[in-house]
């Protein structure tokens, strides 16, 4: 049997209550798979199961809005947090050991590549461009001219 869903569960339970307190009215006591229940007993399990789920829905609505409430707390800060951080290098420098104190790591300086590194990176750049037929303006405009007077 497929499962319902929580609203289905929910309606179907109050369902079940209403029609037990219509129609049982003038019996004590009944007895379902082998178990006798008082009728006060089934209307209190069912009733605890509609408050439990209807808990359960609060729960996760609060839930849910205190997420939202933190996510808006939390942007507000990261911008004053950057523009603090901002403040505090224009005040302080931005190599300054204050801006530890803060929470704030000293901005790293780009490593200026070696020229091995660049030699490589440029022999890689005419590499790729030889195995894709990448041309620049320039090239195209050479490799028509070179196809014209060929013709």
């Amino acid at each position: 049997m497929a499962r319902k869903a929580k609203g289905e569960q929910r309606g179907a339970a109050r369902a079940l209550l209403d029609g037990m307190q219509k129609e049982l009215v003038g019996q004590k006591k009944l007895t379902v798979d082998g178990v006798t229940y008082t009728i006060r007993e089934l209307v209190a399990m069912v009733r605890a199961a509609v408050a439990a789920s209807e808990a359960a829905d609060a729960a996760l609505a609060a839930y849910r809005g205190a997420i939202k409430r933190e996510d808006k707390a939390l942007a507000t800060l990261d911008r004053f947090r950057r523009a603090f951080r901002w403040w505090c290098e224009a005040t302080y420098g931005t190599k300054s050991p204050k801006l530890v104190a803060f929470g704030f790591a000293p901005r790293k300086t780009p490593k200026k590549p070696s020229m091995e590194t660049l030699a490589k990176a440029a022999e890689k750049r005419r590499a790729t461009r030889a195995a894709r037929g990448t041309m620049g303006p320039r090239q195209r405009r050479e490799a028509a001219k070179r196809a014209r007077s060929s013709q």
